[in-house]
């Protein structure tokens, strides 16, 4: 899993394929909220957008880590907290963000 994880981040044809996957999922995500939120299509982009990003950055940071040696079972707490502060930061704005840590 580590070989694959360090192949597909060092290879710039799956990055790019990657963020069209990444792109695509901004795009779903858009439609989807504007049909069961019933929010305006800027809304939903900047929204989905958001929360796209939000994810594909901790699963990053999660792979990236567990490519370079660490084990799942010791990143867990890490990815927990780390997927809090992050979601707490999008529900609560930037305006407050928390001190350095």
């Amino acid at each position: 899993m580590r070989a694959l994880l360090r192949m597909i981040l060092a290879t710039p044809a799956l990055v790019s394929r990657m963020e069209r996957f990444k792109a695509a999922a901004e795009h779903t995500l858009a439609e989807a909220l504007r049909e069961t939120a019933d929010v305006p299509r800027l809304t939903a982009r900047l929204a989905s957008v958001q929360l796209v990003a939000v994810q594909w950055s901790l699963a990053l940071d999660n792979a990236e880590r567990l490519a370079s040696g660490e084990s799942a079972e010791a990143r867990y707490p890490g990815a927990v907290s780390d997927a809090e502060h992050a979601f707490a930061l999008l529900e609560n704005g930037l305006r407050h963000l928390p001190p350095h840590r």
